[in-house]
């Protein structure tokens, strides 16, 4: 079977910003790129606790505490203390600043109540091309 060359198919960062913005809905249906909150239902459920993969070292400890449980769940994929230097967010700093300013606004509304309910507060730095209401 041969081998597909994967540069050649996959779209590169701003062909998959510009996609998702064009507002076909195709690609949001795809729970890979769904928001985030349309699976939490936050209006039919309230949550104690809502653990961002990138926090689950951290914020698990005192969830399992409060619960009662003696164990652990796996850690960040990056070790960074300061969450707005962490690796993924450096580099999507550099990927959002090479876009245009005004395609980043509307990629950053279809994901803005992600950003609001889980609390990323590793893109509020000041830095970071989202919208100035994100800060």
């Amino acid at each position: 079977m041969p081998l597909i060359d994967t540069l050649a198919v996959t779209p590169t960062f701003e062909e998959y910003v510009r996609y998702t913005v064009k507002g076909n809905g195709t690609i949001l249906k795809d729970p890979h790129f769904k928001p985030q909150y349309e699976f939490l239902e936050a209006d039919k459920v309230r949550y104690d606790y809502i653990i961002p993969m990138e926090f689950v070292e951290h914020m698990s400890k005192e969830f399992l505490k409060k619960v009662g449980l003696k164990m652990s769940l796996p850690g960040s994929y990056d070790r960074q203390s300061d969450p707005r230097l962490q690796a993924s967010v450096v580099k999507a700093r550099e990927l959002f600043s090479a876009l245009d300013q005004e395609l980043v606004d509307k990629f950053y509304e279809i994901y803005k109540w992600d950003f609001m309910l889980l609390d990323y507060s590793n893109f509020s730095d000041p830095n970071f091309p989202f919208p100035n209401s994100y800060y």
